[in-house]
């Protein structure tokens, strides 16, 4: 009797390597198989990129002899945001406030963050010959000269401006 056990782990011991054997070999096949379908992938998406782009539209030729301009890897718009923020600047009567503007505009259809706007404003009260003007601090733009219909007196208070921004430009 005791032989006979010795039989059967002896060959439980074997058959247990043989399936250790298997089992590594397959991991090694699987491993092989993934980074073969992983070289696979990349050259199917590329091949994908490289042939899926859409057709071009149709010119008419008005579009065709006219190029789009572009400016830093994007369209350039066809109407600059400081022309349409002056443009609503003198819609609302020529005084409004950076929001007030920002408001005006969204109306339009124009989405506009309210930074962008103060900014262009800033631009414009800013470059060699102003065409707004603003009290440091107020938020508040104005039509430079002819443009209004009295002119910007700023009110002098003495105190400080309410934002810290001190007066200065």
């Amino acid at each position: 009797m005791m032989a006979r056990a010795e039989a059967d782990l002896r060959e439980a011991e074997a058959a247990s390597v043989a399936a250790q054997a298997r089992a590594d070999a397959a991991q090694v096949d699987a491993a092989a198989a993934a980074r073969r379908a992983a070289e696979m992938r990349a050259v199917w998406e590329w091949l994908r990129t490289q042939t899926a782009q859409p057709p071009a539209p149709a010119e008419s030729p008005k579009q065709a002899s006219k190029p789009q301009a572009m400016r830093f890897g994007r369209p350039v718009p066809e109407t600059a945001i400081t022309d349409l923020a002056h443009q609503s600047l003198e819609n609302l009567g020529g005084q409004a406030t950076t929001r007030e503007i920002r408001d005006r505009l969204a109306r339009e259809g124009h989405n506009f963050e309210q930074g962008q706007i103060r900014a262009a404003m800033r631009y414009l009260s800013k470059k060699n010959n102003p065409v707004v003007e603003t009290t440091p601090g107020s938020g508040l733009w104005r039509l430079q000269g002819g443009q209004q219909a009295a002119p910007f007196r700023p009110a002098v208070t003495g105190f400080p401006a309410a934002n810290g921004a001190g007066g200065r430009p």
